[in-house]
């Protein structure tokens, strides 16, 4: 089972805007209720709205978690 939360840390309206977004992700195999994988992230985004920085945000931080999990679990 994957769980974790990712919220909005930071947004900043200036020139364009700049979002930050952090979270927490874990993985537990739900057969022996071991931990496999947790790991705590944070990026950011800028854009000319606030729309696509945050979409742009959540997007990023998402890819990150994916990738880091594929390379880190068998």
């Amino acid at each position: 089972m994957v769980y974790g939360i990712v919220a909005i840390q930071k947004f900043t309206e200036g020139d364009g805007y700049v979002v930050q977004v952090g979270g927490t992700m874990h993985v537990v195999d739900l057969q022996s209720g071991r931990m496999l994988y947790t790991r705590t992230l944070s990026t950011r985004s800028r854009a000319n709205n606030a729309s696509s920085a945050i979409s742009a945000a959540f997007q990023s931080i998402g890819r990150t978690f994916g990738r880091d999990i594929a390379r880190k679990l068998p």
